[in-house]
């Protein structure tokens, strides 16, 4: 069986959790949707969690380390290029097995000793099948309790349809529901939890690989420079 060898090595970001994983996943299919109409959904049955995007086909360079389609979209939530490739070697190395129907071909991720490195290194078993016309990823062994995390980091999927929400400039937002004071998103994904602050917060600022916040400082002062455009549109 064909297979695309990358040079991520098995011991590479260990801290990554299956949440932190699960959390690129979704991602990348939000993203798709904004930025190629790609609609995309997610479903929980049984141990199996799926992130669907309808008509979407993604070519091996997504498994590049740096390369991003994301970068150039203000709004994206990828910038790095490295959440599909981290985000499959991660699983792979906490034992659920996935499987990935991109159009008409199965990837299907793994840790294999590579020849070239002389070390274990992601792998992904390629082959060939019936064009299904979309780009779907099916991760195993997910409960109930993990995709709920997993689900409530975005504000697209949470429970709650309609946001109670003061807008600001370029995506920002206050959010004035209960349950979510304290918490801030950066574009529509959480990142961190601070009860001292009146109201949750969606920024739109540039994180860190591991998607984490800047300090407490700058970030008081982005949520006073938000307040005050706010203020300022009236």
């Amino acid at each position: 069986m064909p297979k695309i060898e990358t040079s991520i090595a098995e011991g590479y970001m260990l801290k990554w959790t299956v949440i932190d994983a699960l959390r690129e996943v979704i991602s990348n299919a939000i993203d798709a949707e904004e930025r190629e109409g790609h609609t995309f959904s997610i479903k929980h049955k049984g141990d199996i969690l799926s992130v669907h995007s309808k008509g979407a086909k993604v070519n091996a360079s997504a498994l590049l380390m740096g390369y991003s389609e994301s970068r150039d979209y203000v709004t994206a939530i990828g910038e790095f290029g490295e959440g599909l490739p981290l985000a499959l070697k991660t699983l792979a190395c906490r034992g659920h097995d996935v499987e990935i129907d991109n159009d008409d071909e199965r990837w299907t991720p793994e840790i294999s000793r590579s020849e070239v490195y002389n070390a274990r290194v992601l792998c992904i078993k390629t082959r060939k099948i019936k064009s299904r016309g979309h780009f779907e990823v099916r991760v195993h062994g997910i409960d109930t309790e993990t995709y709920l995390e997993a689900r409530n980091l975005f504000l697209a999927l949470s429970p709650t349809e309609q946001h109670e929400i003061i807008q600001g400039p370029g995506g920002t937002n206050v959010l004035l529901q209960e349950d979510l004071k304290g918490k801030v998103f950066n574009k529509g994904v959480f990142v961190t939890l601070n009860e001292d602050l009146m109201w949750g917060y969606n920024l739109c600022t540039t994180l860190n690989r591991d998607r984490n916040i800047i300090d407490t400082y700058d970030l008081r002062l982005r949520i006073n420079l938000l307040i005050a455009d706010i203020l300022a549109q009236g």
